[in-house]
Parts: C-alpha cells; sequence; structure tokens
C-alpha cells in the first residue's frame, strides 16, 4: 500500500491558507495510513457480527449488523440488516457472499459561501453482494468473505462457512474432505507424449469446501478391481491392477489425480486383450468400465493452513 503523499505528515502556521484541496489531501493521507495499520496489524477478518442466516430452498440470504476488515484495511461497518437474493441459475454453481468497500459511495451535498456547493461528508455503507466462486478471490480478492453458498435450481441448497476468518483468532488447521464419483465423460486416459495411454486422469471439484488457498491433498481410490469379460471362454478371471491417485494438479478450487493402470492381459485362452486394451495401451472404453461397472471413486481430503 502506497501513502498518496508518502511520509510526509500535514502541518499547520498562522496565516496559511487552507484550501479544501489541502485538507482532502491530508485526510487521503490519514486514511490510507489507517487502512494500512488495520491491514498489517490486524489483518482481515470479521470483528463482530456479520453473522449470515439462510434456511435451504429459500431465494434469500440475510446478513446481519457488524464490523469487519477487508484484505486491504477497509473497515467495513454494516449497521442495518441487509437481505440479497440468491442468483438465479439453474446450477449447481458455488457462489462466495462478500461485503466490501464501495469505492464510490454516496456523497452529501452542502451549500458554502457565497453560492458554493460540494460534497461535505461520504456514506461509506458496504456492499453486499454474490460473487462466482471460480472468479474468488480473483477480482473481488479485496472483499471480505461471509459464506459460501450452491444454488441449484435458482434456490439455495447448501451454504458453509470455511471462509470466514474472526479478527485476531488463531487460525487453526482447515480440514475438509468429500468424494468424486467420475461419469464415464469425468475420466479420460492419461497418455504419454507419445500418445500411449498408462492411466487415467479424473479432475474433483473441491469448491464447496471453501479453502481460500491451495490446501494439501490426498486422494485414495475406492471401487471394485475384479471383472467379467465377455467373449471367447477365460482361464481365470480378470483383475485391474491399479496404484494409488497421484495428485498432479491442485488450487482451492479443484483437484487432478492421475491412477496408474498397468496393461495386463486379460487371461483369455486365445491371448487376447481385454476390451479396453489392445496391444500399445489403454483404450476409452475403459472410462466406461471403471464408472458404471466397477464404481471408482476418489476420496480426497485437504488441510489449509497449521498451528
Amino acid at each position: 500500500m502506497v501513502l498518496p503523499t508518502g511520509p510526509r505528515r500535514a502541518s499547520y502556521f498562522a496565516g496559511q491558507s487552507l484550501t479544501a484541496r489541502t485538507l482532502n489531501d491530508n485526510l487521503a493521507t490519514e486514511w490510507a495510513r489507517r487502512w494500512a495499520h488495520n491491514r498489517f496489524l490486524h489483518g482481515a477478518g470479521i470483528g463482530q457480527g456479520l453473522t449470515v442466516t439462510a434456511t435451504v430452498g429459500q431465494v434469500e440470504v440475510t446478513v446481519e449488523p457488524g464490523y469487519g476488515i477487508d484484505p486491504e484495511g477497509h473497515e467495513i461497518v454494516l449497521v442495518a440488516p441487509v437481505t440479497v437474493q440468491v442468483p438465479p441459475v439453474p446450477g449447481p454453481t458455488d457462489y462466495v457472499l462478500v461485503c466490501r468497500f464501495d469505492p464510490d459511495p454516496t456523497g452529501f451535498t452542502d451549500t458554502g459561501l457565497c453560492g458554493a456547493d460540494g460534497v461535505s461528508a461520504w456514506m461509506d455503507e458496504p456492499l453486499v453482494e454474490f460473487v462466482p466462486a471460480t472468479d474468488f478471490p480473483g477480482a473481488a480478492g479485496s472483499a471480505l468473505p461471509l459464506a459460501t453458498v450452491r444454488v441449484t435450481g435458482c434456490v439455495l441448497s447448501s451454504i458453509s462457512f470455511g471462509r470466514r476468518q474472526v479478527l485476531g483468532e488463531r487460525r487453526l488447521p482447515y480440514v475438509d474432505a468429500g468424494v468424486h464419483r467420475p461419469s464415464p465423460a469425468g475420466w479420460e486416459l492419461a497418455t504419454t507424449n507419445a500418445g500411449v495411454a498408462y492411466g487415467l486422469r479424473t479432475v474433483a471439484d473441491t469448491s464447496v469446501a471453501g479453502f481460500r488457498g491451495t490446501p494439501d491433498y490426498q486422494a485414495r481410490l475406492s471401487g471394485r478391481r475384479w471383472f467379467d469379460v465377455t467373449g471367447p471362454e477365460l482361464s481365470t478371471p480378470v483383475m485391474l491392477w491399479t496404484t494409488e491417485p497421484d495428485v498432479v494438479g491442485a488450487g482451492a478450487t479443484r483437484l487432478t489425480v492421475e491412477i496408474l493402470v498397468p496393461t495386463v492381459r486379460a487371461g483369455r485362452t486365445d491371448g487376447t486383450f481385454a476390451e479396453f486394451l489392445d496391444g500399445s495401451g489403454l483404450t476409452d472404453e475403459i472410462t466406461t468400465l471403471v464408472a458404471t461397472e466397477l464404481e471408482w471413486a476418489i476420496t480426497w481430503i485437504g488441510v489449509e493452513g497449521s498451528l
């Protein structure tokens, strides 16, 4: 944060001509110092109130009065309850309910000497609104998060408060977990640069957890390994060997894992491969097998922050 006048402090002397510009520059400097103090000494968070009241199945949420500091150090002061409508989308779509400093506040006009008029005071009422979870923090990074909601069928379907932080609170590790059950289209082949498929890849949506940054993820694979193969007579039952999921991509709202699937023969007496294997690697049919017949799922856990 850069102060508008650098380290300069105001000083006055007898006979000095005090213009509106001089006084406003001094106010701007003091406000910038105050916001810097808030930001670096206190951090962002909720000091009191700003409680969110919501009911699943409804189309609005209410934020109660309260006080907080946003990531830029601006003081967020809500003096009366504010009710906002959830975004009218079919979903399911996640949003973050935020309270943010209004850079263009309402001004109160007053009349001075000789008919002059101008703004004599500003009403610093914060804005309360929803921003897409995929865009947070992003452009809304200076906003104070109050809750994460999911909208399904144009109504509120879930709400969580993992993004809220109390001022002065010693933040303990934040932990959340979930299960990702991909459809056949949710699995894709993981291939080498030469185009040979060596395993499977899937992307899990973790936005409902409300992580503020990229957590430490762990994942494991659940589901069956044994399956039946149609075709010529089999000499042995067929088992699909795999490794545990390897985290190859991570973010606050998503997790990408890969699973190594060694290419093995299906055990047919005629020596041919199963439907999802050929002589060089896996084929696309394996995505349907693991999603429908074997019911593979990824159980994930994320840990954000530390003691």
